[in-house]
């Protein structure tokens, strides 16, 4: 399989922003086709539906269009299950006295995105103190959520090493729920430089935003620090292109105290990482109204081109691109052998799912699969190219 190519990606990407006469050419039916398979794999056709409906003239065919309009009625119904969610989490950890705050498409798609049904969400992520996790995990066993796919060993481990638990399933919502405590990566999980945001600040400007009954959700600025590390240093971008429509309607909705955005931004080690997605999300949807820093250096043609090869990834070979990643853009060897070992070192949440339940269990099931599946991408030229677009972007980011 060679995957979509640069045009269809190209196109996709033209249709995310709506801007008139964006398209490099109207698609005709194969490549509409591609498109609508990609818009689902990345979340994209309720916010796609939306835009056609503004955009008479795409002449997206009518198989298509309603399916993208079953696909934004089944979006909206789930926005309500998340917000029902939310208030009940809410109540939950309120009465427990455990303080924290909602996290990213909780805040996306009731404040900033014109309708909750465009900004579809796959879970509810939750930030509490470091310290309170395990008063709010026993908080939200004893609410009737349970944790299917880890044992202790793997909710201990996670808890150590990673930025949040394994997820919880809250089956009176049939919503997941991720519990976090970190809003990034640990520094060294990845071989390149992993900025930190400091979750306690963040909680501490937290903003009640939704009303009473929901939770506290991030400041603006706060929040568009966290989609664009989470976006770009988290995953490399290969979360997908709605990263870009959640940074248009934040900076649409307002409120970013653009001072001390950048501030941070500069002394955090993330200013060319925000200055590229703010030139990307521009590129698309066109001026965001911010006056851009003359001392943060604009990204090029070549690494704008490869993050969008980036952002449209297929889930096919995702994992296999985001190993190569981490070990190609590498700050040096010792973190190259630091992020090759760190992808062959299985977690115990992998082990839970490959020994079917049992961390112990799994450990040989996943050396063979492992390797299995090593040889079998070594081979696959669509993981290669994908990694050096990403590699390309990454290494520009620390340059």
């Amino acid at each position: 399989m060679n995957g979509p190519s640069g045009l269809i990606k190209r196109q996709t990407l033209a249709l995310l922003g709506g801007l008139p006469g964006a398209l490099p050419q109207r698609p005709d039916a194969a490549q509409w086709a591609q498109i609508d398979a990609m818009a689902e794999q990345h979340r994209l056709c309720p916010l796609l539906f939306a835009r056609a409906r503004e955009n008479a003239d795409w002449q997206v065919p009518p198989h298509i269009l309603a399916r993208w309009e079953e696909i934004h009625r089944e979006s909206a119904f789930s926005a309500m299950l998340h917000r029902a969610a939310l208030r009940d989490l809410t109540e939950i950890l309120d009465d427990a006295g455990i303080p924290f705050i909602a996290l990213k498409g909780a805040r996306l798609a009731w404040k900033d995105y014109p309708e909750p049904a465009q900004r579809p969400l796959r879970d509810i992520d939750l930030l509490v103190a470091e310290e309170m996790v395990e008063p709010a995990f026993a908080c939200l066993i004893a609410a009737g959520l349970v944790m299917p796919d880890a044992d202790e060993a793997a909710r201990l481990a996670a808890a150590e090493h990673e930025k949040h638990l394994p997820p919880m399933w809250f089956a009176r919502r049939d919503v997941q729920v991720e519990l976090h405590t970190r809003l990034t990566d640990l520094p060294h999980k990845h071989g390149y430089l992993m900025p930190q945001l400091d979750s306690r600040v963040v909680m501490a400007r937290a903003e009640a935003v939704l009303g009473p009954e929901y939770p506290r959700v991030p400041a603006s600025d706060d929040m568009l620090a966290h989609l664009m590390i989470h976006a770009l240093y988290n995953h490399r971008l290969d979360c997908g292109p709605l990263i870009l429509a959640d940074v248009f309607y934040l900076i649409k909705t307002g409120g970013i105290d653009w001072p001390r955005f950048w501030q941070n931004a500069r002394s955090q080690g993330w200013a060319r990482g925000a200055m590229l997605l703010i030139q990307l999300t521009e590129r698309r949807f066109g001026p965001v109204g911010v006056d851009l820093p003359g001392d943060v250096r604009a990204a090029p043609e070549a690494v704008l081109a490869a993050a969008e090869e980036s952002m449209l990834q297929d889930f096919e070979t995702r994992d296999h691109v985001e190993a190569m990643t981490d070990i190609f853009a590498a700050r040096s060897l010792r973190a190259m052998g630091a992020a090759l070992i760190a992808r062959i070192r299985p977690g115990e949440a992998a082990l839970v799912q490959e020994g079917d339940g049992d961390s112990r269990a799994g450990r040989m099931t996943w050396l063979f699969r492992r390797l299995a599946r090593l040889f079998t991408r070594l081979g696959n030229g669509r993981a290669h190219r994908e990694a050096l677009h990403a590699t390309h972007m990454m290494r520009w980011l620390q340059s």
